[in-house]
């Protein structure tokens, strides 16, 4: 069973709104959720095919999980990114990421 990430993406910001400087898992986490905001935010909002590019980065058992996130825009309130691993079933919720340098959808 995976984790659940409730995630403001501004606590990964420093003052000047760039990603933290912190080294190790703070840092990976951060990457890794803004690598979901790329990419949904990339992506048209009718897009049916969720999937993503983006690799799972929990390791069950010791071993990397070999599943892709699958993202989208929470249905009910569009501000929101929702994802998920389908294979270990990681997962969770992104706000606050449309000012930041990630939002593709302004660009």
């Amino acid at each position: 069973m995976g984790d659940t990430w409730i995630t403001d993406i501004r606590h990964y910001l420093d003052e000047n709104e760039d990603l933290i400087q912190e080294p190790g898992p703070a840092r990976r986490l951060a990457e890794h959720l803004c690598s979901i905001i790329e990419t949904v935010t990339a992506r048209s909002h009718d897009k049916v095919d969720l999937g993503t590019k983006v690799r799972c980065r929990r390791r069950p058992h010791s071993r990397r999980c070999e599943g892709n996130i699958v993202a989208s825009f929470d249905d009910v309130n569009p501000s929101t990114i929702i994802w998920r691993c389908p294979l270990c079933e990681d997962n969770g919720y992104i706000i606050g990421w449309q000012d930041t340098l990630w939002n593709r959808s302004n660009s």
